[in-house]
């Protein structure tokens, strides 16, 4: 019976509708010889008893493919179900048993892309195939075609047979040694599978003892002598890489400690200078946090912060954050490429705000503690789509909302929110600067990954003219929700408080008034339409409400709710 005639897929048509039109392309050429489709893994089974097995082709689509630009590798795997059935019988690995009459790329023994099956200079000898609006498909179907029945079919019947895995000296993906022990059983050949185990001895030193013993627990009960293996389940001294990071980290945890020693040292025993005594505690923090200590309790420095009376507890405070305030002033980061070392400090920092606000009593010094807020308000860590702070604001956020309600508290939270506009429209203008500057800069042709960034820049420039960006839309929209590019807990720490600001001094009750992001701001639309008497008779609800609703409201705070609606 003909095939059926297949439609090309158009340029402008996804990447994906090109692959399935090339696997059934593949699909029909194959089938005569026996070969079945199952949407694009293509197999036939071949041989019997132990020799039993499937040849696999399989086309995988890129992880990265967008609209009618992407790639696909083309995977080949033959896979034999006896060696499973061995396999299974390992201790945990009963899960093979599930899929073992299951054609699976994933799951071949021998395991390759078509470039290892085609001599050099090939017209298709490359990992990855691109697909874009101009790719000839016809075309690339018919050299697909013709590579798989002239090179890869020779190339499953040359290791067609539990001998030629047994035997593989090759790189393929999955033709390891114990593999290969597994072949060597398959075919009941024990000397061949004692001689693979004794002939490896650095493949067994590469491997968990764990692994190894169980290994050896399963070749046992296959009569092969494990004696091979008696030095890889002994404990292995630490590798060269793993030495050289102990050596370093031990230098730096010794320098830390020296400067520990010598800030300590300088210090006056019964009044002691706030800054120095603080330095010294990151300085045995740094030294000292991949044992955990407790910070007031198990860092010398720490213990002496403890004894202090309130107000010199405040100062080490204040010294903490401008130990990084001095590192903030006349800072240039860049605004994408992060720069090693540009917030050493922050970590320790924030483990020891966070273990000294509990023992501050009602701060007394609100002005230099907002300055210093203030400066350190651009210290962003950018990660893949947000930025944190990472010397702690969201629990020193916290702490301050804690505090007795004072004038100048007031003030300092609100000049810090009413800045943080103006710091985030300058952090988003660098980036777009910045990216400006990258994307006028010439792909350099000579590049190991040109092909790459040149894709990448087409993308860029389709997606642009798709979906223009209005530049000064999402400029009023940072300036009136400038937090939406933080972190989950930074950005909770300034909703939290706008919401404190607007609470009344006397009674602490929210007026009905939502956040300005994509769900208050319809919420705003709707109250303030409402009739004046619905307002009325909802506005305490509304403020119970907007008081902190629940990520995951329990039964009682739901039966709490429906009580006070009632």
């Amino acid at each position: 019976m003909a095939s059926k005639e297949l439609n090309c897929p158009a340029p402008e048509d996804k990447a994906g509708a090109k692959i399935d039109y090339l696997a059934k392309r593949l699909g029909q050429v194959l089938a005569p010889l026996g070969f079945r489709r199952k949407s694009r893994t293509i197999w036939r089974e071949q041989g019997e008893g132990a020799q039993r097995h499937w040849q696999i082709v399989n086309l995988q689509a890129g992880q990265w493919n967008e609209g009618p630009r992407g790639e696909f590798y083309v995977n080949l795997a033959l896979q034999f179900p006896a060696i499973e059935r061995l396999q299974a019988q390992r201790p945990g690995q009963a899960w093979r048993l599930e899929h073992l009459e299951q054609a699976d790329e994933c799951h071949g023994h021998l395991r390759a892309r078509i470039d290892a099956t085609l001599p050099a200079g090939h017209e298709l000898a490359r990992p990855e195939f691109k697909l874009g609006r101009d790719t000839d498909l016809p075309a690339l179907a018919s050299q697909l075609d013709q590579a798989v029945l002239t090179q890869v079919l020779p190339w499953f019947e040359r290791h067609a047979r539990l001998e030629a895995l047994r035997d593989f000296e090759g790189s393929l993906i999955a033709a390891d040694i114990p593999l290969r022990i597994t072949a060597a059983l398959a075919l009941e050949d024990r000397a061949g599978a004692q001689h693979l185990l004794a002939a490896h001895p650095g493949r067994w030193a590469n491997l968990s003892p764990h692994f190894v013993i169980e290994l050896r627990e399963w070749l046992d009960g296959q009569g092969v002598d494990t004696q091979a293996l008696e030095a890889a389940c002994a404990p292995r001294p630490p590798d060269a890489w793993t030495q050289r990071q102990q050596a370093r980290e031990e230098a730096e945890r010794q320098a830390h400690e020296r400067q520990a020693q010598a800030l300590t040292a300088t210090l006056d025993a019964q009044d002691p200078d706030p800054p120095t005594l603080a330095a010294a505690w990151v300085a045995e923090w740094q030294a000292r946090w991949r044992e955990e200590p407790k910070a007031l309790e198990d860092l010398p420095s720490g213990a002496r912060v403890a004894t202090l009376e309130a107000g010199g507890r405040e100062a080490v405070l204040r010294a903490l954050l401008q130990s990084l305030v001095a590192r903030e002033v006349g800072a240039q980061r860049h605004p994408i490429h992060t720069e090693a070392g540009a917030f050493e400090g922050d970590e320790a920092v924030a483990a020891l705000v966070k273990a000294l606000l509990p023992q501050l009593g009602p701060l007394q010094q609100p002005e230099p503690l907002f300055a210093a807020l203030q400066a350190l308000q651009g210290r962003l860590l950018q990660d893949l789509l947000t930025a944190s702070y990472p010397w702690g604001f969201a629990v020193l956020a916290a702490w301050l909302e804690r505090q007795p309600r004072t004038p100048a508290l007031a003030q300092g939270i609100a000049a810090w929110l009413e800045q943080l506009p103006r710091t985030q429209l300058a952090r988003w203008d660098a980036l777009n600067a910045a990216l400006a500057a990258e994307r006028a800069k010439p792909l350099d042709p000579n590049h190991f990954m040109y092909e790459t960034l040149k894709e990448a820049r087409e993308r860029e420039d389709e997606l642009a003219a798709q979906h223009p960006v209005d530049a000064e839309a999402v400029r009023r929209r940072i300036a009136a929700y400038p937090e939406q590019g933080l972190g989950t807990a930074d950005k909770a720490a300034v909703r939290s408080w706008r919401r404190w600001l607007r609470r009344d001094p006397l009674t602490g009750l929210l007026p009905v008034q939502f956040e300005p992001d994509d769900f208050g701001a319809p919420a705003q639309a709707a109250w303030d339409r409402a009739p004046p008497a619905l307002q009325a008779a909802a506005a305490p609800l509304v403020q119970h409400w907007l008081d902190g609703v629940p990520t995951k409201p329990s039964p009682r705070w739901l039966r709490e709710l429906r009580a006070r609606m009632a």
